[in-house]
């Protein structure tokens, strides 16, 4: 359980008179703390994250529509392109740079 760290009212009503403010800013102050967000919900899991990014190294999938297809197979996760196209932009990777590690790839072999 998250521990409780909203003052009391007599807590509040404390702080203000020490800092010569009204209460209603310490609440305010207070109710702001508890409602941090922490950016957005990653709507795919770490772990099937992991496999996606190994496939699309691994250049077994070339289209964000394949990407898609592919969790759905797996996973049974229903995701839109979009997320697939933000999920790899949070890799930092573009269609430019996934061309230019297969290249690297062919290379070598």
């Amino acid at each position: 359980m998250k521990k409780q760290t909203k003052l009391k009212k007599p807590a509040q009503k404390q702080l203000a008179l020490a800092f010569g403010i009204d209460e209603r800013t310490i609440r305010r102050w207070d109710k702001l703390n508890s409602f941090i967000k922490l950016g957005r919900k990653p709507k795919i899991p770490t772990r099937d994250s992991v496999s996606l990014r190994f496939r699309i190294l691994s250049n077994r999938i070339k289209t964000q529509r394949e990407a898609v297809d592919y969790l759905y197979q797996q996973t049974g996760i229903k995701v839109n392109q979009s997320t697939i196209s933000r999920t790899l932009k949070s890799w930092h990777y573009s269609q430019e740079g996934r061309q230019t590690i297969y290249r690297a790839r062919c290379k070598k072999s």
